[in-house]
């Protein structure tokens, strides 16, 4: 099993999943908007999937890949929430919360991606020197 910070960041992205799911059902019903919801709801779902997957990764590199991947997720998450803001589709306050969420997951995806990266380089340079 991966570190424990790694179960926060499963848990984290799940419970934002969640809220991601909810916006995207009030959006639809509410709104009557579907279609950029329908972005927000892939990216932001997407983010917990490819943490999820990351744990059953055979190899750091591939387990490095899925966090990197959840990361540009998350990004993308954040592009759609602030678009959604900005037009006005998503209360304020509404928003900035999720950014928030989205920006607190944006920095320890970061933080596995970048220390795997360390991990895989340290092993690849001992590699060498055998």
């Amino acid at each position: 099993m991966r570190h424990c910070s790694h179960c926060v960041l499963r848990e984290k992205s799940l419970a934002f999943a969640v809220c991601i799911t909810e916006i995207h059902t009030y959006l639809c019903e509410e709104e009557k908007e579907c279609i950029l919801s329908r972005h927000l709801l892939r990216a932001g779902t997407e983010i917990g999937m490819n943490v999820a997957e990351a744990f059953y990764a055979p190899t750091r590199r591939e387990f490095t890949a899925k966090m990197m991947a959840a990361l540009n997720d998350a990004a993308e998450t954040r592009y759609w929430l602030r678009l959604l803001e900005c037009a006005k589709l998503l209360k304020e306050d509404r928003a900035d919360c999720l950014l928030r969420e989205c920006r607190e997951l944006e920095r320890m995806l970061a933080t596995a991606v970048n220390t795997n990266r360390i991990k895989l380089q340290l092993a690849s340079t001992i590699y060498q020197l055998q």
